[in-house]
């Protein structure tokens, strides 16, 4: 069946007509278009989408021929094997594809659930929700979320003796950090309220933006640099563990 194909095509490049070389469509190409003047009434959504299908279904039946050739090609090493006819070929292509679809599908929706949100419909398809980190409207949110947090802990402290909550899920806040789904705001608890102290009480993760948010203990809120967040913190832990000593 394949090399009736091979021949036929061959036939047809030295039929005498002139042949355009590209991808192959299942409808005319403007190349062609007025000797298939019927095809005009198509509008340019069908037209596109159906000569993009051509592409695919050609490249399956072109698999098909492969795979029928490899498996009769193994049938030297292991005369158990059946003949595999181009029909069989065909259809084991195509369940194949089925299933890689499901597998791909499974894959995708794993991913959905481990980074809700993060992942925004388009068409048949999803591309990544997650806009660039330095662009001034998404520093914005993350600075407007961050207010929320202060206003709130500051509450807290104020009606416990200075103290902030004992963990992030005392305050009715969202610890989400916009515009960056699946990170949260990374709380430090076990701190009084001060003003003579700036210690670093909550502080962004890596998102991508080289200046990260940060809320001191005082209640101000800036930004740092990641190594200026990690000296920070370190030396918060050694002067804990030094009164700790102590």
């Amino acid at each position: 069946m394949c090399r009736r194909i091979g021949q036929c095509l061959l036939f047809l490049s030295f039929a005498g007509s002139p042949l355009w070389a590209g991808m192959p469509a299942a409808l005319p190409t403007p190349f062609t278009a007025d000797k298939f003047p019927h095809s005009d009434h198509l509008s340019p959504w069908v037209n596109d989408r159906l000569q993009a299908l051509s592409f695919f279904v050609f490249a399956t039946l072109m698999v098909a021929c492969l795979v029928r050739g490899l498996w009769n090609t193994f049938r030297r090493d292991w005369p158990a094997l059946p003949v595999l006819s181009y029909r069989g070929a065909l259809v084991a292509t195509l369940l194949w594809g089925l299933v890689s679809i499901i597998v791909l599908t499974m894959i995708s929706g794993a991913r959905e659930l481990m980074t809700p949100g993060a992942w925004r419909k388009q068409g048949w398809t999803y591309r990544l929700d997650q806009p660039s980190a330095s662009e001034p409207q998404a520093r914005q949110q993350r600075r407007e979320r961050l207010e929320a947090l202060r206003l709130a802990l500051l509450q807290h402290a104020a009606t416990h003796e200075g103290a902030f909550p004992a963990n992030a899920k005392e305050i009715g806040e969202s610890w989400a950090v916009p515009a960056h789904p699946g990170f949260d705001f990374l709380y430090r608890p076990g701190q009084m309220a001060s003003n003579t102290t700036a210690a670093i009480l909550v502080f962004e993760p890596e998102v991508g933006d080289p200046e990260r948010f940060v809320l001191l203990v005082n209640g101000m809120i800036g930004m740092m640099r990641t190594p200026e967040v990690d000296a920070a913190l370190a030396s918060t832990n050694s002067a804990k563990q030094g009164s700790s000593h102590e």
